[in-house]
C-alpha cells in the first residue's frame, strides 16, 4: 500500500516558490508607501512580507533610476544591480539596434559590435568619473545578454554586422 503522505522536502529547500517582482509592481509598493501606508499594511496589501517591502523602499533611487533609463517597466531583470553603467548603456544600444535590423547577425557579429559600442561609450565618459574595468565580450556574455534581452533567435553564422 503506498503512503498518502508526499515526499519530505529535501534539504536545502522550502516548500515556497521565489516571487520577482518586475519594475512596475515595484513602482506601485513605493506609490503606496509614498502615499502613507506603513510597510507591514502595504506587504499584506501585495501579498510580500514585510522585509520585501522595506528592501524595496530602501531601494527606491535604485528603482526609479531604473525606470527612468530603461524602456521596459515589465521586465523582471535585478536592476538595481552594481552592473557597470557603461556595459548597460551599451547592452541597450545593441539591443535597440539588433532589434532594428531585418536580416539575422551571427553571433560573433554582435560580440564584435558591442565591443566597439562599449570602447565608444568609453572615450565618451569623463576618466575620473568611473574607473573602466574593461569589456570581454565572452561567449558567457553573450549568452547572459540574450536571456536578459529575450533574444531566442540570433544564428550561430551567417550576416555581418553594418553600422
Amino acid at each position: 500500500m503506498s503512503s498518502k503522505r508526499s515526499a519530505p522536502p529535501t534539504p536545502g529547500s522550502s516548500g515556497r516558490k521565489r516571487k520577482v517582482l518586475s519594475l512596475a509592481e515595484k513602482m506601485d509598493v513605493l506609490a503606496v508607501i509614498d502615499s502613507g501606508l506603513g510597510c507591514s499594511a502595504t506587504g499584506k496589501k501585495f501579498g510580500l512580507h514585510e522585509a520585501t517591502v522595506r528592501t524595496i523602499w530602501k531601494t527606491r533611487e535604485k528603482i526609479r533610476q531604473s525606470v527612468r533609463e530603461s524602456a521596459d517597466v515589465s521586465s523582471k531583470v535585478a536592476s538595481v544591480s552594481r552592473r557597470d553603467p557603461l556595459l548597460e548603456k551599451m547592452e541597450k544600444i545593441l539591443n535597440r539596434a539588433s532589434a532594428q535590423r531585418k536580416s539575422s547577425v551571427d553571433g560573433v557579429a554582435i560580440r564584435e559590435k558591442a565591443r566597439s559600442i562599449y570602447d565608444h561609450l568609453a572615450e565618451k565618459e569623463p576618466s575620473g568619473s568611473s574607473p573602466a574595468p574593461g569589456f570581454i565580450a565572452s561567449h558567457g556574455w553573450f549568452h547572459r545578454f540574450k536571456q536578459r534581452f529575450s533574444l531566442h533567435n540570433i544564428a550561430r553564422t551567417g550576416g555581418e554586422w553594418v553600422s
